[in-house]
Parts: C-alpha cells; structure tokens; sequence
C-alpha cells in the first residue's frame, strides 16, 4: 500500500514539473516574439534600398536560374498561356531581403493515409499574417505505380508540399510588383549569353532526373539540342523548376508543345488550385 501511495505521489510531482516546465516554454516563446516585434518595430525597412538589393541578387546567374517557374496552362481558346512566377527560393530571398517576416510549415493533422499541413508567415511590422494549407495523400509514384513512402519519402514529400504553401503565404504579404518585377529581372538575368556559353550536359542530366529525355526536350523546341538559344533555356529552365517543386507534371510541360503559347507574369498568380 505505502509502496502505491509513493508512486502515486511521483506521478503527482512529475506531473507538476511538466506543467511548470511547459508553462516556462510557453512564457519563454511569448518573450521571444515581444522581443522580435520591438526589434521590428525599432528597425522598420527601407523599401527602395530592399527592391534596389533585390533586382541586384536577381542579376546573380545563379540566383536567376533558381528564382522562377513557369508552366503551360490551357486557355478557353483552345492555346496556352505560359504562367510565370517565383520559386520557393525567390519567396525566401524577398523574404529575407524584406525582413522583418517570420515563415514555417506546421503539421495540422496526421492521419495513415494523409497528411494536412500549413504554410505561414507573418509581418512583424505591419502585423500582417497569412497562411495557406493542403491534404495530401502519403502517396509516392515509383515504377509506375503507387506506393506508401518511407519515412525519408514522407519527409521529402511533405517539404515539396511545404515549399508551396510558404510561397504563397510569404508573396501574399509582399507588393505585387515587386515580385513581377524580380521575376522578369531574374528572367532578364537568364536570357542573356553567359561567358561560358550554355551547359548543355548539365541541362539534359537535370531533366533527365526528372523523367525527360533529350528527344522530348527538342520536340519541344522543335531542333537539335545543340541549337538551343539562351531565352529557350531561360524558359526550360522554369519548366524545370516547376516540375521539381511539384507547380506542374511532366505531361503538363511537354504534352502539348505544338500549341501556340503567349506569356503572362502576374504576381498574384501564386495558388495551389490549379
């Protein structure tokens, strides 16, 4: 009897360490944002300075190659329209360069068979905040078929689903035209004759991790591979990212490449109901 009456007080204290302890957590986290808010708050941006540092990181090769996407969407007409906007990355970057922005990827419900997430961020200085969320299957494609992902799979999974939605809640806070801007400045970047010339190997490798062969890349630019202008691998290049951040499939990039194409940048063009 003594011996579960012990117990029974060691569960009672244990108990209330953890409820202190959490309650420390908890205070500890609130101090941490006041802190970030006042710091923000003390220190607003500079917007001229934040878009003339932003143009300046889009004019870095190797920034442009990562900053954009851009995906074929069929129009009413029966044509296509190229959508063009900013990567995961771009989001980042402006995000940092903007700063005073807090971002993240929470789990909001976790089940066997799917998974909902959302994306956040949040404006110290202005208050702003805006998230966005998706339910996805645990799903991954291999050898034709589906199959339920390891834990390595999920997590890679969840992060491509994760990049998306950040994206958009990042550019939901930052001016249109800022973004527009850094999307064409990143495309502007990428459209021009590099010093050494263009990497055709390294382009056909990264395709070919996604599923996309040599032959399909020159149907769609309707010529030999070796004759590949810059704009073209300006605008592959969008193709690519956008396959690899899950923007679009590989059948909705190469599947119709015969119909006639017009581009469109617009900022506000960042969902996932497409």
């Amino acid at each position: 009897m003594e011996a579960i009456e012990k117990k029974e007080l060691l569960n009672k204290e244990s108990t209330a360490i953890q409820s202190i302890s959490g309650e420390g957590e908890q205070a500890k986290a609130v101090a941490q944002i006041e802190a970030q808010v006042w710091l923000a708050l003390k220190h607003p941006r500079e917007e001229a300075k934040v878009r003339a540092r932003v143009l300046a990181a889009c004019k870095r090769e190797n920034f442009a190659k990562r900053g954009h996407y851009n995906y074929p969407r069929k129009t009413k007409g029966g044509g296509q329209v190229d959508v063009i906007g900013g990567s995961i990355n771009l989001a980042k970057e402006l995000a940092r360069t903007w700063g005073n922005i807090n971002f993240g990827m929470m789990i909001i419900s976790d089940s066997e068979d799917e998974r909902t997430i959302r994306g956040i961020a949040w404006d110290m200085e202005s208050n702003a905040s805006s998230f966005s969320e998706a339910t996805f299957k645990k799903l991954i494609q291999r050898g034709g078929g589906w199959i339920k992902p390891d834990e390595r799979d999920l997590r890679e999974l969840t992060n491509k689903h994760a990049a998306i939605l950040i994206r958009n809640s990042i550019f939901s806070l930052l001016p249109a035209d800022l973004i527009d801007d850094s999307v064409e400045a990143c495309l502007k970047t990428l459209s021009k004759p590099g010093k050494k010339g263009i990497d055709i190997p390294a382009m056909i490798e990264s395709f070919q991790e996604l599923g996309v062969s040599v032959k399909e890349i020159e149907e769609y630019i309707k010529r030999d591979i070796s004759e590949i202008t810059p704009e073209e691998v300006a605008r592959l290049r969008g193709f690519y990212n956008a396959m690899k951040d899950g923007q679009a499939t590989k059948s909705e990039v190469f599947g119709n490449a015969d119909k006639p194409i017009q581009a469109e940048v617009k900022g506000e063009l960042f969902d996932d109901k497409k």
